[in-house]
Protein backbone atom coordinates (compact mmCIF):
# COMPACT_ATOMS: atom_id res chain seq x y z
CA UNK A 1 0.00 0.00 0.00
CA UNK A 2 1.16 3.34 -0.54
CA UNK A 3 0.60 6.44 1.18
CA UNK A 4 0.62 9.74 0.50
CA UNK A 5 1.90 12.14 3.01
CA UNK A 6 -0.11 14.25 3.77
CA UNK A 7 2.63 17.67 2.23
CA UNK A 8 2.20 15.92 -0.94
CA UNK A 9 -0.29 18.05 -2.96
CA UNK A 10 -2.18 16.28 -6.12
CA UNK A 11 -2.45 17.42 -9.53
CA UNK A 12 -4.40 20.25 -10.00
CA UNK A 13 -6.39 21.55 -13.12
CA UNK A 14 -7.27 24.86 -14.10
CA UNK A 15 -9.09 26.13 -17.51
CA UNK A 16 -6.44 29.59 -17.61
CA UNK A 17 -8.23 31.11 -20.95
CA UNK A 18 -12.35 31.93 -20.33
CA UNK A 19 -14.24 30.92 -23.07
CA UNK A 20 -15.19 33.93 -24.87
CA UNK A 21 -15.00 32.96 -27.66
CA UNK A 22 -18.06 33.86 -29.84
CA UNK A 23 -19.26 34.89 -33.24
CA UNK A 24 -16.19 35.87 -35.47
CA UNK A 25 -15.94 39.78 -36.00
CA UNK A 26 -14.25 38.48 -39.11
CA UNK A 27 -13.32 35.93 -40.70
CA UNK A 28 -12.54 34.47 -44.16
CA UNK A 29 -11.18 31.66 -46.72
CA UNK A 30 -7.66 32.05 -48.71
CA UNK A 31 -5.06 30.22 -45.42
CA UNK A 32 -3.67 27.93 -47.26
CA UNK A 33 0.15 27.12 -46.41
CA UNK A 34 0.32 29.96 -43.75
CA UNK A 35 2.27 29.86 -40.45
CA UNK A 36 0.40 31.42 -37.43
CA UNK A 37 2.19 32.67 -34.06
CA UNK A 38 -0.90 33.19 -31.68
CA UNK A 39 0.18 35.38 -28.73
CA UNK A 40 -1.51 34.50 -24.91
CA UNK A 41 -0.69 37.31 -22.78
CA UNK A 42 0.24 36.24 -18.73
CA UNK A 43 -2.64 38.81 -17.75
CA UNK A 44 -4.77 35.96 -19.45
CA UNK A 45 -3.41 33.10 -17.61
CA UNK A 46 -5.25 32.41 -14.13
CA UNK A 47 -2.71 29.68 -12.90
CA UNK A 48 -0.67 30.31 -10.00
CA UNK A 49 1.95 26.96 -10.75
CA UNK A 50 4.56 26.10 -13.59
CA UNK A 51 2.54 23.55 -15.48
CA UNK A 52 2.90 19.82 -15.81
CA UNK A 53 1.05 19.55 -18.93
CA UNK A 54 -1.63 21.09 -20.84
CA UNK A 55 -4.10 20.60 -23.35
CA UNK A 56 -5.33 23.29 -25.48
CA UNK A 57 -9.17 23.26 -27.24
CA UNK A 58 -9.13 24.81 -31.09
CA UNK A 59 -12.26 25.98 -32.44
CA UNK A 60 -12.95 25.31 -36.33
CA UNK A 61 -14.00 28.83 -38.36
CA UNK A 62 -18.36 29.17 -38.99
CA UNK A 63 -17.55 28.82 -42.77
CA UNK A 64 -15.74 26.23 -43.58
CA UNK A 65 -12.68 24.52 -41.78
CA UNK A 66 -9.20 24.63 -41.71
CA UNK A 67 -6.51 22.29 -41.85
CA UNK A 68 -3.66 22.18 -39.46
CA UNK A 69 -0.37 20.31 -40.44
CA UNK A 70 0.93 20.85 -37.26
CA UNK A 71 1.15 22.93 -33.93
CA UNK A 72 3.57 23.68 -31.01
CA UNK A 73 2.74 25.26 -27.88
CA UNK A 74 5.60 27.39 -25.56
CA UNK A 75 6.53 30.20 -23.90
CA UNK A 76 7.36 33.34 -25.51
CA UNK A 77 11.20 34.35 -25.01
CA UNK A 78 12.08 37.76 -22.98
CA UNK A 79 14.22 38.97 -25.57
CA UNK A 80 13.73 39.32 -29.67
CA UNK A 81 10.59 39.07 -31.71
CA UNK A 82 6.73 38.99 -29.90
CA UNK A 83 6.16 35.26 -32.24
CA UNK A 84 9.55 33.68 -31.00
CA UNK A 85 9.87 30.87 -28.65
CA UNK A 86 12.10 30.41 -25.57
CA UNK A 87 13.17 27.11 -26.97
CA UNK A 88 11.02 24.89 -25.02
CA UNK A 89 8.18 24.33 -27.30
CA UNK A 90 6.71 20.78 -27.70
CA UNK A 91 4.52 19.72 -30.57
CA UNK A 92 0.46 19.13 -29.67
CA UNK A 93 -1.31 16.47 -30.58
CA UNK A 94 -4.89 15.30 -31.66
CA UNK A 95 -5.22 12.08 -31.41
CA UNK A 96 -1.17 10.86 -31.31
CA UNK A 97 -1.38 12.73 -34.71
CA UNK A 98 0.56 15.39 -35.99
CA UNK A 99 -1.98 17.26 -38.48
CA UNK A 100 -5.61 17.47 -37.77
CA UNK A 101 -8.57 19.20 -38.71
CA UNK A 102 -10.71 22.05 -37.35
CA UNK A 103 -14.39 21.38 -38.27
CA UNK A 104 -16.75 23.49 -39.01
CA UNK A 105 -18.04 25.88 -35.78
CA UNK A 106 -16.58 22.72 -33.66
CA UNK A 107 -14.36 22.50 -31.10
CA UNK A 108 -11.20 19.92 -31.24
CA UNK A 109 -8.94 19.44 -28.01
CA UNK A 110 -5.45 18.32 -28.23
CA UNK A 111 -3.55 15.13 -26.14
CA UNK A 112 -2.56 16.61 -23.36
CA UNK A 113 1.18 17.30 -23.76
CA UNK A 114 4.18 17.18 -21.10
CA UNK A 115 5.25 20.77 -20.61
CA UNK A 116 6.80 23.33 -17.88
CA UNK A 117 5.16 26.91 -18.82
CA UNK A 118 5.74 29.56 -16.09
CA UNK A 119 2.30 31.46 -15.16
CA UNK A 120 4.24 34.84 -15.27
CA UNK A 121 5.27 34.63 -19.04
CA UNK A 122 3.40 35.14 -21.99
CA UNK A 123 2.32 31.82 -24.26
CA UNK A 124 2.29 31.17 -27.59
CA UNK A 125 0.82 28.85 -30.18
CA UNK A 126 2.11 28.40 -33.24
CA UNK A 127 0.26 26.47 -36.48
CA UNK A 128 1.28 25.89 -39.56
CA UNK A 129 -2.28 25.28 -42.16
CA UNK A 130 -2.42 22.85 -44.88
CA UNK A 131 -2.38 23.67 -48.88
CA UNK A 132 -6.10 22.17 -48.90
CA UNK A 133 -8.27 24.84 -50.36
CA UNK A 134 -11.00 23.33 -48.79
CA UNK A 135 -9.90 24.31 -45.53
CA UNK A 136 -9.07 27.44 -45.57
CA UNK A 137 -10.67 29.69 -43.36
CA UNK A 138 -10.02 31.33 -40.38
CA UNK A 139 -12.28 33.38 -37.32
CA UNK A 140 -10.82 36.30 -35.54
CA UNK A 141 -12.10 36.66 -32.24
CA UNK A 142 -12.01 40.13 -30.75
CA UNK A 143 -10.05 39.54 -27.41
CA UNK A 144 -8.27 42.87 -25.95
CA UNK A 145 -4.65 41.97 -25.04
CA UNK A 146 -3.92 38.72 -27.88
CA UNK A 147 -2.31 39.35 -30.65
CA UNK A 148 -1.34 37.10 -33.76
CA UNK A 149 1.39 36.51 -35.92
CA UNK A 150 1.64 35.34 -40.02
CA UNK A 151 3.62 34.01 -42.74
CA UNK A 152 2.16 32.90 -46.04
CA UNK A 153 3.69 30.62 -48.83
CA UNK A 154 4.14 26.99 -47.18
CA UNK A 155 6.55 27.67 -44.51
CA UNK A 156 6.34 24.81 -41.78
CA UNK A 157 7.82 26.82 -39.34
CA UNK A 158 5.42 26.19 -36.26
CA UNK A 159 8.41 23.95 -34.43
CA UNK A 160 11.05 26.72 -35.25
CA UNK A 161 11.91 29.19 -31.99
CA UNK A 162 13.16 32.40 -34.15
CA UNK A 163 11.54 32.50 -37.07
CA UNK A 164 11.81 35.59 -39.13
CA UNK A 165 9.37 37.55 -40.98
CA UNK A 166 5.98 37.48 -39.43
CA UNK A 167 3.58 40.47 -40.09
CA UNK A 168 1.74 41.42 -37.38
CA UNK A 169 -2.02 40.63 -37.68
CA UNK A 170 -3.29 43.88 -36.83
CA UNK A 171 -6.01 42.79 -34.51
CA UNK A 172 -6.51 42.53 -30.65
CA UNK A 173 -7.78 38.99 -30.67
CA UNK A 174 -7.45 35.18 -31.17
CA UNK A 175 -7.55 32.68 -33.96
CA UNK A 176 -7.86 29.15 -33.92
CA UNK A 177 -7.63 29.25 -29.65
CA UNK A 178 -10.55 28.40 -27.64
CA UNK A 179 -9.23 27.73 -24.17
CA UNK A 180 -6.04 26.00 -22.36
CA UNK A 181 -6.41 23.60 -19.60
CA UNK A 182 -3.27 23.58 -17.41
CA UNK A 183 -2.61 21.33 -15.20
CA UNK A 184 -0.10 21.59 -12.23
CA UNK A 185 0.72 20.70 -8.93
CA UNK A 186 -0.69 22.49 -6.26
Amino acid sequence: MIITPFFMSAAATVTVTTDTYTTPSSSGGGWTSYSVRQLVPNAELSATATSTSVKVTFRGPASEGLGIEQAFIGQATSGGNAWDFDGNQVQLQVSSSNSFDLGVDSNVQTDACVIALDPGADVIIAVDHTSDTSKDSIAQIADTGWRYYYKEGNTDEADETAPSSFVDGGFDGRIHVKAIEWTSES
